[in-house]
């Protein structure tokens, strides 16, 4: 219905409706910095772009309640409507070219976008001089990645190249645990964990927890130099080049100037040398020194290979399609042949008090805050097996995985990151207040930590110790009452939509359903599910 003081013969939403039936409105850049667009283009997920696009309410006031319909939508893109669903519900678009038209026809700022526009082509509101003054909000707006120098601009191929490495990065949230799955089918049957996402070699996996005062820890001072870097010529196709016929020389130094996390530092790490949690001795795990980028660089080279495997072609990937992970073989399990820097992740489990349910913790991933992983759902605490500090006496006195479990719980649950490896001055333990506390309860048998196995994540080939921590309830709301929601790395994530202090319910249904649902890595999968099958043996100690 028209009113009775419009002028035309059409309403309103009518008359914009017709003017935009071949072209979308003009918007200013202000327009696009909301949290749901700049989560999406966070997300480098162009489908996500636009469904955030079209989901704005502010649409409504010019092209009446429907909004902006897919089928406009399309019009406006040149792809039908079934087009603009699937790349709005699940298809990657991975053509920088269709990126870039789209992106212009819609008028999004460069400063959101993960790609580069032509200059031409870009909204008229985007300034490009260095001087020009940031808009309200822009302190929370993704950046686009600042140019490396000026060749990169001067030569198509460098570009094209670190867009390609960026689309392929950028997908990994997408897929979830499909790459994962992936990835499993490449190993026989005797690699893999019956019934659980992830591969182990004999021994790895005790058939009951080990009480982890039983573990013996052993270093070598001298460990022999891995054979597999991360810069072999397999592995060249992952890495983007940084300047005309020079590609960056390893994995974290793509990351570092393509696509940098807040959280990225080469620190110090322990690497595994030898392993068995099944002798006739007791379990025992050998160390040596290594680097937390020696171990980065080989194992997101093989995730990048994969994904962009996947990226080009449709037919299930083998491993001869992978030269990569070839080198590795079909039993990725020989310690001596690259950095296998140990990481330790945490079931950690609050003891109901009498019939209660027990709770676990669960963590949503950052995706701008972490290298690996981001997007993605965790168990909280998980973390690098690293020295405390960069001071050369850490290293012998931080060899011991209780030390680090309490740092992470420290970090993560508290806040309290002064213990994150970055400092220069060593840990004085039995001077600090949570760590003698969580340590007396777990003296006193009031916290209970076993091991649960080691296990590899087929995608990265990476190894994690799992472990189950119990604590009574009462213990564990003394020591954690003042747990923040959310740390540096994500945040909490909440029972059936309600905050909870203590957790999610451990239950059948909730153990597996991270992974049902694409949201959970593998390992920390198999550490839930190992918890799961020793339920009785870990809460009735």
């Amino acid at each position: 219905m028209v009113a009775a003081d419009h002028s035309g013969e059409m309403c309103t939403p009518c008359t914009a409706s017709r003017r935009h039936e071949t072209a979308p409105p003009v918007l200013p850049e202000t327009w696009w910095n909301t949290p749901p667009l700049r989560a999406a283009f966070a997300s480098r997920d162009m489908g996500r772009v636009l469904a955030a696009y079209r989901a704005d309410p502010r649409h409504k006031a010019v092209f009446g309640e429907d909004g902006i319909t897919q089928t406009l939508l399309g019009r406006w893109l040149g792809i039908s409507q079934a087009e603009v669903s699937r790349y709005e519900n699940a298809k990657i678009q991975d053509s920088l070219s269709t990126m870039i038209r789209w992106a212009a026809t819609l008028g999004m700022p460069q400063r959101y976008l993960w790609f580069d526009l032509p200059r031409q082509q870009r909204p008229n509101s985007i300034r490009d001089s260095a001087g020009d003054p940031a808009s309200p909000g822009d302190a929370e707006a993704p950046k686009a990645t600042a140019r490396l120098d000026s060749v990169t601009d001067a030569n198509p191929a460098v570009s094209a190249s670190q867009q390609q490495w960026r689309q392929v990065r950028g997908s990994l949230a997408h897929y979830g645990t499909r790459l994962t799955t992936m990835a499993l089918e490449l190993y026989p049957d005797e690699a893999r964990v019956s019934g659980l996402p992830v591969l182990a070699a004999a021994g790895w996996v005790p058939e009951q927890p080990v009480p982890l005062d039983a573990v013996a820890l052993e270093w070598v001072e001298h460990p022999p130099p891995p054979l597999i870097t991360g810069q072999e010529p397999e592995a060249a196709p992952t890495l983007p080049l940084r300047a005309p016929g020079r590609a960056f020389p390893s994995y974290s130094s793509a990351i570092r100037y393509l696509a940098p996390p807040s959280l990225f530092e080469n620190r110090a790490s322990y690497r595994l040398l030898g392993s068995s949690l099944q002798t006739p001795n007791g379990p025992v795990l050998t160390f040596g020194l290594s680097s937390y980028f020696a171990k980065f660089d080989v194992a997101e080279a093989l995730v990048h290979e994969l994904a962009a495997y996947v990226h080009r072609d449709s037919a299930p990937p083998t491993l001869g399609a992978l030269p990569y992970r070839a080198l590795l073989g079909t039993r990725p399990f020989e310690l001596a042949d690259r950095a296998v820097n140990l990481s330790v992740t945490a079931v950690t489990l609050r003891a109901a008090e009498r019939a209660g349910t027990p709770e676990f913790l669960v963590l949503q991933r950052d995706s701008r805050a972490v290298a690996v992983g981001s997007g993605m759902t965790g168990l909280i605490p998980a973390g690098e097996f690293q020295p405390a500090s960069i001071a050369p006496q850490s290293i012998p006195a931080d060899l011991d995985i209780w030390k680090t479990l309490v740092r992470e719980y420290s970090e993560e649950l508290l806040g309290m990151p002064e213990h994150d490896g970055s400092s220069g001055v060593p840990v004085d333990y039995d001077c600090w207040p949570f760590y003698r506390d969580i340590t007396q309860a777990r003296d006193a048998g009031q916290v209970r930590v076993h091991v649960l196995g080691l296990v590899m994540d087929p995608l990265s080939l990476n190894l994690i110790l799992s472990v189950a921590v119990v604590f009574d309830a009462p213990v564990f709301d003394v020591l954690f009452r003042q747990m923040a929601s959310s740390n540096v790395e994500g945040t909490l994530v909440s029972d059936g939509g309600a905050r909870s202090k203590h957790g999610i319910a451990f239950s059948a249904e909730n153990v597996g359903r991270f992974w049902a649902e694409g949201r959970m890595g593998a390992s920390c999968t198999a550490a839930l599910q190992l918890a799961w099958r020793h339920r009785a043996r870990l809460l009735s100690d």
